[in-house]
């Protein structure tokens, strides 16, 4: 006798093909539905300064309370227009400044990376520097700096980006508590690579 292969049609119009149909539609609502339970949740994008710089932030990483600010940045230290953590310990962080500056035309980036090396160094002599670089990201250069350093006694991964634009500076930071590095390195390069300046 001969086999075949391809399985018997449902015969949809008896009682146990509607029943097949039903299940099967049932099926495919319920595949459906846990596929849109299962998806990511979205990035927000953050505006700052009347819309000159934007980001992206995954949603666990949330603002920081003014009582927060208080402890993460002390009175003697950098104080940033705005900060985001993704710990309730502070240990990840994610921080944006814009300051008035007024001085002598720009150099070349190459140039204006030397001297903002040199700036962080001075502020922080202990530093140990991964990276030093000019990066393009979404049509603007940014210097970019990477380096691990204490941070009020607790070992630190920092990634800073700073863009000089006439007249003024933006300024973006993330930091890491060392044992924290391994799970937001990526999620800070995520974040950074939506940067964007109007106009």
């Amino acid at each position: 006798m001969n086999r075949s292969d391809t399985a018997a049609p449902v015969d949809s119009t008896s009682n146990s093909g509607i029943a097949l149909v039903i299940l099967a539609s049932r099926a495919a609502w319920l595949s459906v539905l846990l596929g849109c339970l299962a998806l990511p949740a979205q990035a927000e994008t953050v505006t700052l300064f009347d819309g000159e710089l934007s980001f992206d932030l995954p949603p666990e990483v949330r603002e920081m309370t003014p009582e927060e600010m208080a402890i993460k940045y002390p009175a003697g230290t950098v104080q940033p227009d705005i900060a985001f953590t993704a710990t309730d310990t502070l240990s990840v962080t994610v921080s944006a400044i814009r300051l008035t500056v007024v001085g002598p035309p720009l150099p070349p980036m190459e140039e204006y990376l030397e001297a903002f090396s040199a700036s962080v160094a001075g502020v922080i002599p202990d530093l140990s520097w991964e990276e030093q670089a000019v990066e393009t990201i979404n049509g603007r250069e940014w210097v970019r700096v990477e380096y691990t350093a204490d941070w009020h006694g607790q070992p630190t991964y920092w990634v800073v980006m700073g863009h000089p634009v006439v007249g003024a500076f933006y300024g973006f930071r993330c930091s890491a508590a060392l044992p924290d590095r391994d799970e937001f390195e990526p999620v800070f390069d995520d974040i950074v690579a939506t940067l964007r300046l109007t106009p």
